[in-house]
């Protein structure tokens, strides 16, 4: 299929089911975890989700290195075209296990399998799109993730096992029509290349080469993902345990709305600006004003609340991973978008683990998650005043 609207659309397609997914389990884990386990303690939920939550993002810290060498190695359409085939049956299989440690596991693998699929995705809208194109094509790509949230919400009013089916069979359905997709012209080029494609996914190639950018666009996407793992915890405080779940649903509406007005805003950004500095300054003020501003949230601006969390959602993620694409050759570059992205969707694990220890007492919990989303604030923007961006893939 040489058609690029039709290739960018089906890659749409593959982030939609990965935001669904990840939605999937943050909508349903109070259900499934009462209904599939017998779990009912909502203390004991919560730590339970964050370890479950642990546990995914390993997955895909693996997935990535796995998958980021061998989309440089077999080809970017290669890896995305069966890791959602994997995801489609660990998917469909969750719901059929009643031992919680085996729903880990199919936890993992699913979190391998769609390890790639947002940073091979922008790869591949990067090398196919010249970069004011690309930027809306990003755009899309996270618009069309964030209405998989919103369908997983819909989706979880009815029943959490209705919600991972149609995750397995919509995964399926994907798979099919990336059979059709052509390669990248650029991974053609390189392959074609004796000289270069020996060091085609090297991740020593890499890290002697490439560490610098890899890290610092690592560190940048920190502010993300630290309000992705507390997020839940801000709700549950401002909710009480009656109305918890379903709180979380209406909080989950409005964080997708923020999603996509921040989407919209990047791509308008990308038009009239060269850097992404100031986009990055402007979210870590947002950043930082919405973590201060939880304690005095009521029940009823929880979707206010939602919205102004979303803003650095969607148009964050595309900003770094935009601009980070642009920094690594062809050899190494799905590797080392992979790899950004895996690494900060794990430093959820580390987040994690240190909010599960803080949760218990609501004083604490606050004034240690300020401290640290104000550390975190402080290193990101010092590294987007100082550090020179140089750009190996040039339109």
């Amino acid at each position: 299929m040489k058609n690029t609207k039709w290739i960018l659309l089906i890659l749409c397609l593959g982030y939609f089911i990965d935001f669904y997914d990840l939605t999937v389990f943050s909508v349903s884990y109070v259900e499934m975890l009462k209904q599939q386990f017998g779990i009912l303690d909502s203390t004991k939920i919560q730590q339970t989700y964050y370890l479950i939550n642990n546990i995914q993002m390993g997955g895909i810290l693996v997935g990535a290195v796995l998958f980021g060498i061998l989309a440089d190695k077999l080809g970017r359409i290669t890896v995305i075209k069966y890791s959602i085939l994997l995801y489609s049956a660990t998917t469909i299989l969750c719901i059929f296990v009643d031992n919680i440690y085996v729903f880990m596991f199919l936890r993992f693998l699913a979190y391998l399998a769609l390890a790639s699929e947002f940073a091979v995705s922008s790869v591949l809208i990067v090398e196919f799109f010249p970069p004011k194109l690309a930027a809306w094509g990003m755009s899309l790509l996270y618009i069309l993730g964030v209405l998989g949230g919103v369908v997983a919400t819909l989706l979880g009013v009815l029943s959490y096992k209705v919600m991972f089916i149609f995750g397995g069979f919509a995964g399926l359905g994907i798979y099919a029509f990336r059979r059709v997709l052509e390669e990248s012209p650029y991974f053609i080029e390189l392959y074609m290349s004796e000289e270069r494609f020996k060091n085609a996914g090297s991740i020593t190639y890499l890290l002697k080469n490439y560490s610098k950018p890899l890290i610092l666009n690592f560190l940048i996407t920190l502010p993300y993902f630290f309000v992705i793992t507390v997020m839940f915890a801000l709700v549950k405080f401002i909710a009480s345990d009656i109305n918890f779940a379903s709180l979380v649903k209406l909080f989950l509406f409005g964080f997708f709305a923020g999603n996509i007005i921040s989407c919209i805003f990047s791509g308008i950004y990308n038009q009239y600006f060269k850097s992404p500095n100031l986009f990055f300054v402007v979210n870590i003020c947002i950043f930082l004003g919405n973590i201060f501003a939880y304690k005095y949230i009521s029940n009823d601006m929880i979707f206010i609340y939602g919205v102004l969390i979303g803003l650095i959602g969607g148009g964050y993620n595309i900003m770094w991973a935009q601009y980070a694409a642009t920094e690594f050759p062809t050899e190494v570059r799905s590797l080392a978008t992979n790899m950004i992205f895996a690494l900060g969707r794990t430093s959820s694990i580390f987040f994690g683990i240190i909010f599960a220890g803080w949760i218990t007492d609501e004083e604490y919990f606050r004034q240690n998650v300020n401290l640290l989303a104000i550390a975190v604030a402080v290193m990101v923007l010092l590294i987007v005043i100082f550090y020179k961006r140089k750009k190996v893939l040039v339109k």
